[in-house]
């Protein structure tokens, strides 16, 4: 059974080749940045589910959060509270989709919200598991009192969440520091289900820092982060070979990049901030990677 299968295997691989398809290349990582943030962080990661509504639309929300003794000098920890991930799903999804890369954003040290919303929008629900998450910070019941710091948070969010996130975004939304978003919807898209297109950045100037991902098999350009004025900070990458949902199930060519932005944004890692400076290797030539862009970004 095993050799039928294997043969069937080679078969169909030889199928493809005929037909001019091959395989996407391993993923190969840019520089040492790239390389110690997508590694596993320190921390031990609990994740448990709020049990109660933690949005105006009555989701309960996922939580991914750091565990285990650690020091303030521990990634993400600053007076014994870590910073903040609020994440927007993609159109259909639950957290659990993106069960991998939340893990991994929680083992550097953030704690990571996601709402079991399957339709974000404007972003209400992503704002409002931000705010669920303060509270929960403030309750002296909570197993996170006084562990959230609400100083330091990120709103994240794929496909339709990232839209949500854009939308977030335009409106300089206050609970967030800086944002970022995967595989954005499309401007007619964005404008239909989340009240945002690329015209809404029309003379504003976004307090908030922002870092868009695509890949040249989804969307394959940077019209959302052209669009971005201002004096933040702002950052495109475009992948070769990775699919719209490929940031679930296949999460590595993601991992080092956005938590070296999250470190950066919202815990001043000097090391991080280096990779995304002028000259810095987030702009490295890579057989891996299509573009890389990034503006106002110099130490």
């Amino acid at each position: 059974m095993k050799r039928i299968k294997l043969a069937a295997l080679g078969l169909m691989l030889t199928s493809f080749a005929a037909c001019g398809w091959t395989p996407a290349p391993e993923y190969a990582a840019k520089g040492p940045v790239e390389v110690a943030f997508m590694a596993r962080g320190p921390w031990q990661v609990s994740r448990s589910n709020s049990g109660e509504a933690c949005t105006s639309k009555g989701h309960s929300c996922d939580i991914w959060a750091p565990t285990g003794p650690a020091t303030d000098n521990a990634p993400g920890l600053r007076g014994g509270r870590h910073p903040v991930v609020a994440w927007a799903n993609g159109s259909g999804q639950k957290p659990e989709v993106y069960a991998q890369f939340l893990d991994h954003l929680a083992s550097w040290g953030f704690v990571v919200i996601a709402p079991r919303d399957e339709m974000t929008g404007n972003g209400q629900t992503v704002a409002d598991a931000a705010r669920y998450i303060i509270l929960q910070g403030e309750t002296r019941s909570s197993p996170f009192y006084g562990r959230i710091d609400r100083e330091r948070m990120a709103a994240v969010g794929h496909s339709q969440g990232g839209a949500s996130v854009a939308a977030l975004h335009a409106r300089n939304a206050p609970l967030f520091r800086t944002y970022m978003t995967y595989h954005i919807s499309p401007d007619f898209f964005a404008r239909w289900c989340c009240a945002v297109d690329q015209a809404s950045y029309a003379d504003l100037s976004p307090r908030g820092s922002i870092f868009h991902w695509a890949s040249q098999v989804d969307s394959g350009n940077p019209d959302w982060y052209e669009v971005v004025g201002g004096h933040a900070p702002k950052a495109f990458a475009l992948l070769r070979h990775a699919g719209h949902e490929a940031i679930g199930p296949r999460p590595r060519p993601y991992l080092g990049y956005s938590t070296a932005w999250l470190m950066w944004q919202l815990n001043g890692d000097r090391r991080a901030a280096a990779a995304f400076a002028p000259q810095g290797e987030f702009f490295n030539d890579n057989i891996s990677w299509a573009d890389s862009r990034a503006a106002r970004t110099g130490l």
